[in-house]
């Protein structure tokens, strides 16, 4: 009977909230702001009161697009945040920007908490082109950039690593420490950096695994520094294939007390051997001296990959959801579970990709039993590149791509679940993209053309584009936590149809915070609007404005938030008597339908989870679609309402 009266509750409050939905609906053709935004209070309220008010929260921000520098492809993300300042995040990407016919990594850097980012690339990047992008912080707030760069040697190219150092939380950068090459031991490839945040006497020293050896010989080893990036020893052999199997690394960790922990996999790469495999292992080596000597192989998992036939009808139907190299984190708390190794890695062992996780408290000898990170995703979506990362209080933070909201598996978004208790339970997964992404758009299929391939009598020219050669966007997605506990999540997202850098700042809060009492009022003044990449449709005469809002004042604003167009002349023009009749425009996309004055966009969901706009903050971008010619010169004269507390 208590089930049957709960239920009865539910169905209920479904049937306010369709009322007032319709209601809300109503009052936005209308266009009568009190009456929208009582509305919307109304919906806020019903919702917060179907939650569990002490149930913890995972509180999701505006989405930003971090590369704002062209409309070319962004893929292989990586990000890190400054240990001694909670505003300094940094990102970096391969991007297909470069003139010509290649890649190059970019670094992009924010000193706001990830709001606005500058973008840098270095000469000998934008020269030569460039892969593999790491970038990280030291304990004392120096950042670290690390990428391979394009080099010819004797007619015959090369990769050679090249690391970088930033003293202003990586706007700039210095002369790179060029690793060069050694024709015995092969270009370096796939590296990963750690720097020893811990107390230990190693504290600063700068760790990077990496893959080398002239093939077919497989070896993953650690070089690394005591001089913050000065000067380098190794590498050293960490594990070795033995010209028998193929292996490469992970990403590394470093525990509380100085220990390295370096993860890899390895993966038949012979023709006959791999069409018969189903599955890589993932292992773990320790080392206790610095990187200067490595314990034996421990076996973490299996990630089984299913068939090769299965594998290649996959790539041949231009599917997406790709599995990547298994990741890792530890955690840096006080708690209970400092050291903790936390690892996640996509899976294929019950059908489609799923994202997979496992714990170890003896620093990767033992493993707890495998299990899904979300097991209430529908069977035939996926989850790949999932992304792990602890805060400074233990909560651990999974990210991944997820295609449950597009049941023709074309179209993914960005998710998130928190652990509060070491990975025994997790909180209900949240999308943080607030827009589906579809990876085959036209940006992603722009070919650009690669070498000459002169290996055959003929003259082989070859192209590739975003799509085929990074259809999952990259080996790797971006995670980082701030001193302050919140994560960032940074990910290659297509909802444009090209691959660009997004984040979000995410917080697991213990509850909804609670606000003192909220009144309407004109927030007209406190705010400034900002713009993203304009565009231009030539056929259907529509430009495409991106229009964020930010908080210039010292005080928090609240949603929900809408803007009024309420002149659409400018008043110069009236001034000086030059109103031309044919400065015509249309709106067509505003919130209550209307076109010109009058128009209102809602950006209540441009907030976030918690609807408020920060002091310095700034909302999502919503896209103003506009129809005019390329010869009309628009003028919105715009009011912006809100909430703030009395």
């Amino acid at each position: 009977m208590r089930a049957q009266g709960q239920m009865v509750t539910v169905y209920k409050a479904l049937a306010r909230f369709i009322r007032m939905r319709a209601f809300l609906e109503a009052t936005m053709q209308r266009n009568v702001f009190g009456s929208v935004v009582t509305a919307l209070v109304s919906v806020s309220i019903m919702v917060t009161a179907m939650r569990t008010s002490a149930a913890p929260l995972i509180a999701v921000g505006p989405n930003i697009q971090v590369s704002n520098d062209g409309d070319a492809a962004h893929v292989e993300v990586m990000a890190a945040a400054n240990p001694v300042n909670p505003l300094n995040i940094l990102g970096t990407s391969i991007t297909f920007l470069k003139p010509g016919s290649d890649i190059m990594t970019k670094t992009y850097a924010s000193i706001d908490g990830g709001y606005t980012w500058t973008d840098a690339v270095t000469p000998q990047i934008f020269a030569r082109g460039s892969a593999d992008p790491q970038v990280a912080f030291g304990p004392n707030g120096t950042a670290y950039y690390v990428s391979l760069v394009n080099v010819t040697l004797k007619n015959v190219p090369h990769d050679q690593m090249m690391l970088y150092r930033s003293s202003d939380g990586g706007r700039s950068w210095s002369i790179p420490f060029n690793f060069g090459y050694r024709t015995k031991l092969g270009s370096f490839d796939h590296e990963q950096v750690v720097i020893d945040q811990s107390a230990s006497r190693n504290r600063g020293r700068i760790y990077i695994g990496i893959l080398y050896g002239p093939y077919p010989d497989y070896n993953v080893g650690v070089v690394h520094s005591a001089d913050g990036g000065r000067s380098f020893q190794g590498p050293v052999l960490a594990a070795s294939g033995h010209k028998k199997i193929g292996i490469n690394d992970a990403n590394p960790l470093v525990l509380s007390d100085g220990a390295l922990i370096l993860p890899y996999q390895d993966f038949e790469f012979e023709t006959k051997k791999a069409k018969k495999s189903t599955y890589s292992t993932i292992w773990t080596v320790e080392s206790d001296d610095g990187g200067r000597t490595f314990s034996s192989s421990r076996r973490a998992e299996r990630q089984y990959t299913g068939s090769y036939e299965a594998m290649m009808a996959r790539s041949r139907a231009g599917r997406f959801d790709e599995q990547t190299f298994a990741d890792f984190a530890d955690d840096p708390s006080t708690g209970p579970r400092r050291d903790r190794i936390y690892m996640v890695w996509s899976d294929r062992r019950s059908g489609n990709t799923k994202a997979w996780f496992a714990y170890s408290d003896t620093r990767g000898r033992s493993w707890s039993a495998s299990k899904f990170v979300d097991p209430d995703t529908p069977r035939w979506a996926s989850q790949y590149q999932p992304e792990v990362v602890v805060n400074r209080d233990g909560v651990v933070g999974i990210a991944w791509l997820d295609t449950r909201d597009s049941y023709r598996q074309d179209r993914y978004r960005e998710y998130f679940t928190a652990s509060l208790d070491g990975g025994r339970t997790f909180l209900r997964s949240t999308p943080v993209s607030s827009m589906a992404s579809f990876p085959q758009g036209p940006g992603n299929a722009r070919l650009i053309p690669l070498e000459n391939d002169r290996a055959t009598p003929l003259l082989g020219l070859r192209f590739m584009s975003a799509f085929t050669r990074y259809p999952a966007g990259g080996d790797y997605m971006g995670i980082t936590t701030d001193l302050n506990g919140a994560f960032h999540p940074m990910w290659a997202d297509s909802r444009t149809g090209t691959f660009q850098l997004f984040t979000a700042k995410v917080q697991v809060l213990p509850k909804l915070p609670s606000v003192s009492r909220k009144i309407p009022a004109d927030i007209t003044k406190k705010v400034a609007v900002t713009f993203g990449t304009i565009s231009f449709n030539e056929a259907e005469k529509v430009y495409t404005i991106p229009v964020q809002i930010r908080n210039i004042s010292k005080q928090t604003l609240y949603g929900p938030v809408a803007l009024t167009v309420e002149k659409t002349i400018d008043p110069y023009d009236i001034q000086y008597d030059r109103v031309d009749p044919k400065n015509s425009f249309s709106i067509l996309n505003a919130t209550n339908g209307k076109q010109a004055v009058g128009a209102v966009f809602d950006y209540s969901r441009a907030l976030g989870t918690l609807s408020v706009l920060e002091p310095g903050a700034l909302s999502e971008a919503i896209v103003w679609r506009v129809h005019m010619g390329p010869t009309t010169q628009p003028y919105f004269g715009v009011r912006v309402r809100g909430y703030v507390t009395q």
